[in-house]
């Protein structure tokens, strides 16, 4: 087993937050400039969690908002021609077929709860 030459947030060494290349006694760290630093293992759980860090509930939220945009706005770009077709009375049956599906689409992203960690997002129309 590998060991990673680590920096911990304080004397508890209960979080992780540098890395540094080498070992201890290859490549010291200034204590000064990094203090309680140390050596653990690659497969440590300190160590994956700085390397992946947990998803928090702020982070799939943000997430979870950039998804719904980027929905709406798709949503959108295809409405808004099939909307100006109805408006000036071009659209054809499968015109206003559409833009309902659309409208529907568009009006199941937007009520999404974006706070659940698992969102199941609708299926655009075909």
């Amino acid at each position: 087993m590998t060991q990673t030459y680590v920096q911990f947030q304080d004397e508890a060494r209960d979080k992780v937050v540098a890395i540094f290349p080498g070992t201890m006694e290859d490549d010291p760290q200034p204590l000064d400039a990094y203090p309680v630093q140390g050596m653990l293992d690659d497969s440590d759980e300190l160590v994956l969690n700085y390397l992946n860090p947990p998803i928090t509930p702020e982070m799939e939220l943000a997430n979870n908002t950039a998804t719904r945009n980027s929905l709406l706005s798709i949503a959108t770009l295809a409405i808004d021609p099939l909307q100006d077709a109805v408006d000036l009375d071009d659209a054809t049956d499968a015109d206003i077929a559409l833009l309902k599906k659309w409208k529907q689409y568009r009006v199941a992203v937007n009520r999404l709860d974006l706070n659940l960690s698992n969102v199941i997002w609708p299926v655009p129309p075909a």
